[in-house]
């Protein structure tokens, strides 16, 4: 049986052996005969330990675990059947002396995930982003999360980092070197880019983009929201964006749901967009004093979208 010859351990378990200086091996696979020992002390627990414990009632985890290991050193201290001594008399005059000594800390267990570097130069892991350097941009890293500490990994397994662990959702764990100074060779999504795309839409959206981006303290934490808000103007119209975008202004809720909750009661019907439209052939060859055309469609929302989904396909 090959599983038994090349067995493929666990990580986490493999890692806490590691963590203890021990080895692990095996036992072969529907074989009880090759693991008598444990197979009997499965059996001690369930039929003497837990039967004894069936009917107690436990408030709490630590009272379940307390009663449990006053059960199991009772178990040990008694005498095996038609003999002087006991498993914790074995343990004492055989055993003890054998041991190594454990570990100064004690195995924390790690929550392993894979991520991948979004592009607001972050990762996401349970609903916090925690920022990574610009050469780690669209990369898969493997995050093992403690309960303090996040350690991120690349895909080959080496280390890079160590992030400081949030549970506060929504939350940005940010190291201030990881955030561009600018934006110019960023690609689209940049302050410019969103503003942009906001004043075409009209004078509310761009107030609202603009109350958007001065929430945090770097721009790049914003993009995800503001590619948000503006998508709306392609699923309903720039109209009822930005009538709902009006009203956010002005009742002070310019965040992403507000729009996100609120924009599907600005559309009853499909709306026309009174932005005058051209042909792609007159874009490409309008040239705008003080501007440039440069076939802007392709950056549009609704081709960014259809190229991330794309993108996502062929990674899958």
């Amino acid at each position: 049986n090959k599983d038994w010859i090349s067995p493929v351990l666990n990580k986490d378990f493999q890692a806490w052996a590691e963590h203890n200086n021990t080895v692990l091996t095996p036992a072969k696979v529907k074989s009880p005969r090759w693991k008598p020992v444990v197979e009997g002390h499965v059996k001690i627990i369930t039929m003497h330990i837990l039967m004894d414990m069936e009917d107690m009632v436990f408030y709490s985890l630590d009272d379940l675990n307390r009663v449990l290991m006053e059960k199991v050193d009772a178990e040990n201290q008694k005498p095996f059947e038609g003999l002087t001594y006991s498993r914790y008399d074995l343990f004492t005059t055989e055993e003890k002396e054998t041991l190594l000594p454990l570990p100064p800390s004690r195995f924390e267990y790690l929550e392993r995930k894979t991520v991948k570097v979004a592009q607001d130069f972050s990762f996401t892991f349970d609903k916090v982003h925690y920022s990574m350097p610009r050469k780690y941009l669209r990369q898969e890293l493997e995050i093992r999360a403690g309960e303090k500490e996040i350690y991120v990994y690349n895909k080959h397994g080496d280390f890079i980092r160590t992030h400081k662990r949030s549970y506060t959702p929504k939350d940005w764990v940010i190291i201030p070197s990881d955030m561009p100074a600018e934006y110019k060779d960023y690609g689209y999504w940049t302050v410019p880019y969103f503003q942009q795309k906001a004043s075409a839409i009209g004078p509310s959206t761009r107030a609202l983009i603009d109350a958007v981006i001065r929430k945090y303290a770097y721009p790049v934490q914003s993009f995800r929201s503001c590619f948000g808000i503006l998508r709306y103007a392609e699923k309903y119209s720039p109209e009822a964006l930005e009538r709902c975008c009006k009203d956010a202004v002005l009742a002070g809720r310019c965040n992403y749901s507000y729009i996100c909750n609120t924009i599907s009661t600005y559309h009853k019907e499909p709306l026309q967009s009174t932005m005058p439209q051209s042909s792609p052939n007159e874009d490409a060859a309008t040239a705008v004093s003080g501007a440039y055309k440069d076939d802007d469609s392709k950056y549009s929302l609704k081709n960014l979208l259809k190229r991330q989904e794309t993108e996502a396909g062929n990674e899958e």
